[in-house]
């Protein structure tokens, strides 16, 4: 049963977070899928909340490659609208189900170089 089935039964929904490397390496990806393989129903998997790693998009194509059921998520930070198409029709395009927009952090907030700032054209709101 997929994720998407489980919600809509109204079962409990158990998911874990793998974090991307930060090389492109995908072994730590597929050990981490393999792990939790019995105990979740769905990855959820981060875009580069703390510095540089592999893209989200990248991981899930890994984990989906390692019979996993990831969770893509799409930081609207730094993206434009047609880049914003552009990573869902993506993720689409490899089989992605399951897509978890958010505005994420800004880089400011999280950086150790203030003067970084997000790019982001559109709002959570509209």
């Amino acid at each position: 049963m997929g994720l998407a089935d489980a919600l809509r039964n109204g079962r409990l929904v158990v998911v874990a977070e793998c974090t991307p490397p930060r090389d492109s390496d995908p072994s730590p990806l597929v050990s981490c899928a393999a792990a939790l393989a019995d105990s979740v129903d769905a990855l959820c998997v981060p875009e580069s909340e703390d510095g540089p790693r592999m893209s989200s998009l990248a991981a899930c194509a890994h984990l989906l490659s390692a019979k996993a059921e990831p969770v893509f998520y799409l930081a609207t930070r730094d993206l434009n609208r047609i880049a914003l198409q552009s990573a869902i029709l993506g993720a689409a395009s490899l089989g992605l189900k399951n897509i978890l927009c958010l505005s994420g952090r800004h880089q400011a907030l999280i950086s150790s170089l203030p003067s970084r700032s997000s790019t982001s054209t559109c709002s959570m709101s509209g």
